[in-house]
C-alpha cells in the first residue's frame, strides 16, 4: 500500500495536471485557449454545415440534369422505370429519355447514371462550353412559352411627357401579363432571344431623325440614342429570328424605320387632332382581312392617340392596315412573318378592357404558335 506520506507527495503534481487539461481552473491561460478554440470550432462546424446544406439544396445533380436535358434523371421505382419527363413544353424529347433509360439499364448495381453534361467531370460542375451564363439563366427560368422581351424605358426626368410615357409603359407591361404573356423587361440589346417567343416595343420619346435621314426640329423631344440603340438592336435581332413583334406608338415608328421607312418629324395641323400633348380620341378605319381587323372584330374604332409624329412612307414589306380620317397611317403589318404596329394607345385609361387587350391577345396567340414552341421542336429534331 501507498502510505499517506507518499500520497501527499504526488497529489500536488496530479492536481496541476488536472487543472491544466480539465479546464476546472478558469484562470488558467491554457484552459482559456482551449475554451476559445472549442467555441470557434463548434461555430465553424455549425455555420459550414448550414452552408453545405443550402448548397446541396440548390445545386443538386438532379437540377443540373434538368438544366442540360430538360428532364429529371430516370429512376427505378417498384421495378418500373420512371421516364422523368417534366411536361411536354420543357422536356427535351423522347430521345433524351431513351438515353437515360439505356444508361440506367447498363448500370448493374442499379445506381443513378451520370447526366451526359457531367460525364468526365469528377467535381460535377457544368461544362462552360455547353451553356453561357445567360443561356443557363434562360434554361433555369424561362419555362414559359409566352415569354416576351420588352426594352426598358431609359429616360427619366420631370418632363410631363416623359413621366406619362413611363406610366404608360407600366400599363403596357400589365396588359401583357393580363393576356398570359410573361414580359422580360431588359436594357440589354444583346439579351438572348432563344428562350423567348417575341418582342414587345412600347411607346416613349421620339426616334432620332438622323436615323431616317431627316434633321431635328424644336418639336422633337426626349431623343435618347441609347434608347434607340436598344430598341433597334432588339428589333433587328427579333426580325432575323422571325419572332412575332408588336409595336405601340413609338414602337410602331421604330418598326417602320427598322424596315427602311421614314417618319413625319412633326405633324402639321389638320382635320384630326392626334394629341401631341394629351390624349385625343378619334376614329380609325381598319382594312378587312388584316391582323388588326381580326384582333378587334370591327371595321372602325374610336382610339386614344398621343403623338406628334407619324409614318411618312412605309418600309419594305409593310402594308397599311388602319388609317385616320386625315389619312395618317394608324396601323400597319408585315407581309411575311408576324409584325403588327399600331400608332394609338390601347393601354390608355378609359379604353374598354376588350379593346385594351385585343392587340395583346393577338400577339400572345402569335407567340404561342411560332415562338418557343417552334424552338422546342428544333431542339428535339437536333
Amino acid at each position: 500500500m501507498i502510505g499517506m506520506g507518499s500520497v501527499s507527495a504526488w497529489r500536488p503534481a496530479v492536481q496541476r495536471l488536472w487543472n491544466r487539461f480539465s479546464c476546472t481552473r478558469m484562470r488558467s491561460r491554457w484552459c482559456s485557449r482551449i475554451i476559445v478554440w472549442r467555441t470557434v470550432k463548434t461555430f465553424l462546424q455549425l455555420y459550414l454545415g448550414a452552408v453545405a446544406l443550402r448548397i446541396a439544396k440548390y445545386v443538386h445533380r438532379d437540377a443540373i440534369w434538368c438544366v442540360c436535358n430538360k428532364t429529371r434523371p430516370a429512376r427505378t421505382r417498384d421495378g418500373v422505370v420512371d421516364d422523368g419527363r417534366i411536361d411536354d413544353q420543357t422536356a427535351i424529347g423522347a430521345a433524351a429519355i431513351e438515353v437515360a433509360k439505356a444508361q440506367l439499364a447498363e448500370r448493374a448495381d442499379g445506381s443513378q447514371p451520370q447526366p451526359p453534361c457531367l460525364q468526365g467531370m469528377g467535381d460535377g460542375r457544368l461544362r462552360r462550353e455547353r451553356h453561357t451564363p445567360a443561356q443557363q439563366w434562360i434554361l433555369l427560368t424561362m419555362t414559359d412559352p409566352l415569354a416576351v422581351v420588352v426594352p426598358r424605358r431609359l429616360s427619366t426626368g420631370a418632363d410631363p411627357r416623359i413621366v406619362a410615357a413611363n406610366r404608360l409603359f407600366d400599363l403596357i407591361v400589365a396588359l401583357a401579363e393580363d393576356v398570359g404573356l410573361t414580359p422580360i423587361v431588359t436594357d440589354d440589346p444583346d439579351y438572348p432571344l432563344e428562350g423567348v417567343g417575341g418582342v414587345l416595343l412600347p411607346g416613349g420619346g421620339d426616334v432620332n431623325p438622323h436615323r431616317y435621314g431627316c434633321t431635328s426640329t424644336a418639336a422633337v423631344y426626349d431623343v435618347n440614342d441609347e434608347q434607340d440603340h436598344l430598341d433597334f438592336t432588339l428589333t433587328a435581332r427579333a426580325r432575323d429570328a422571325q419572332l412575332p413583334i408588336l409595336g405601340i406608338c413609338r414602337g410602331a415608328q421604330v418598326l417602320n424605320v427598322a424596315y427602311g421607312g421614314d417618319l413625319q418629324v412633326d405633324l402639321a395641323a389638320g382635320s384630326v387632332d392626334h394629341g401631341a400633348a394629351v390624349f385625343s380620341w378619334h376614329p380609325v378605319h381598319l382594312a378587312p382581312d388584316t391582323r388588326v381587323r381580326a384582333a378587334h372584330g370591327a371595321d372602325e374604332l374610336v382610339v386614344a392617340s398621343a403623338h406628334h409624329q407619324a409614318v411618312a412612307s412605309l418600309g419594305a414589306g409593310l402594308v397599311t392596315t388602319a388609317w385616320a380620317d386625315d389619312g395618317v397611317i394608324e396601323a400597319f403589318e408585315s407581309e411575311t412573318g408576324w409584325v403588327l404596329a399600331i400608332q394609338w394607345h390601347p393601354e390608355a385609361p378609359g379604353v374598354p378592357k376588350r379593346l385594351q387587350q385585343a392587340p395583346f391577345k393577338a400577339f400572345a396567340d402569335a407567340v404561342a404558335q411560332s415562338g418557343r414552341g417552334a424552338l422546342s421542336a428544333q431542339r428535339e429534331d437536333s
